[in-house]
């Protein structure tokens, strides 16, 4: 057993059991990883939800103009966060495996220069590209490999290059009220520390420019009515459908037919939770706005940048 981040191969202690997986613990540099690191199938992420808007879009967003730069988003998804880096003067190419995402980027989002396909496809078709920055946003706790995949991304990094990668903030005021069953494996098969991703960075060769946590500070109603939505959300995420997925992932569902009849019964729910969601998240905002005015949290991203060194 190794860990995926500092390459360790002592000093694990075992967090929990899921399934067929252990979570295990890297003492050296406090990365959680799942033994063994393996993800689900295609089939699991075409029973997920919709693409939704992070803090970390609207963190690098805010950094200011994209004019001239050449911006590329791996693992893209509906092209919602290209089209408003292409709103800031970025050149977005996006790519992505799921080609119902791709085409909902370019018809509805009107994104152009994106790829259904695997990143080192878009390697082999376009070996000469290289790119101002790179993003990567809610992908590293998904893969087997992050070690190579850090090594890859960085072979497309222009010599002044930035690379900012996102994961799930492990101190997420979620984890205290109830963790998502959607952080377990088959679906996360790591969970990053800020000491973890940096090491994971620094050992390919790049340099921690920054690192910090989305910060949850109600000032209006609005803002506790999207906290209001997570805690709703996080109910409704039953146990019952969560292993659902995990099965199918994992290729535990009897037959091909069976397969898909639980893949469109986890569609008819995914659709239904919305309008539930909305009306049960109203509800709770006059409990939950004193409460958060009173306490000091944080949110879904743990965003950490690093650069290659003439970038410094």
């Amino acid at each position: 057993m190794e860990c995926p981040a500092c390459h360790s191969q002592t000093g694990f202690s075992q967090v929990e059991k899921w399934l067929d997986y252990r979570l295990m613990c890297c003492g050296e540099c406090g990365l959680t990883f799942s033994d063994p690191m393996r993800s689900a199938s295609q089939e699991y992420y075409e029973a997920g939800e919709p693409y939704g808007w992070h803090w970390a879009f609207d963190y690098f967003l805010g950094q200011g103009s994209g004019e001239g730069r050449t911006l590329l988003d791996v693992a893209c998804g509906n092209g919602l966060f290209l089209a408003a880096a292409a709103r800031r003067g970025y050149a977005g190419t996006g790519i992505d495996f799921n080609l119902d995402a791709i085409r909902e980027a370019k018809e509805v989002h009107g994104v152009s220069d994106v790829h259904a396909c695997t990143f080192q496809e878009f390697r082999q078709k376009y070996p000469e590209r290289r790119f101002d920055v790179i993003t990567s946003f809610h992908t590293l706790e998904h893969l087997e490999a992050p070690d190579a995949f850090i090594a890859e991304l960085k072979t497309l990094l222009a010599p002044a290059g930035r690379l900012i990668v996102v994961v799930p903030n492990p101190e997420r005021w979620q984890v205290r009220y109830r963790r998502n069953l959607g952080d377990y494996p088959p679906n996360h098969l790591t969970r990053w520390t800020a000491k973890s991703l940096q090491t994971l960075l620094t050992r390919n060769g790049l340099q921690i420019t920054r690192t910090l946590t989305e910060k949850i500070e109600p000032h209006s109603a609005s803002d506790v009515l999207q906290v209001a939505r997570t805690v709703v959300s996080l109910q409704l995420a039953t146990g019952v459908i969560a292993r659902q997925k995990a099965e199918i992932g994992l290729g535990a569902a009897s037959g091909n037919g069976s397969k898909q009849k639980r893949l469109a019964m986890l569609r008819r729910l995914a659709s239904l939770k919305a309008p539930v969601t909305g009306a049960l998240s109203y509800m709770l905002v006059p409990v939950l706005y004193p409460y958060l005015r009173r306490r000091k949290l944080e949110g879904e991203d743990l965003v950490v940048e690093a650069a290659q060194g003439s970038a410094l």
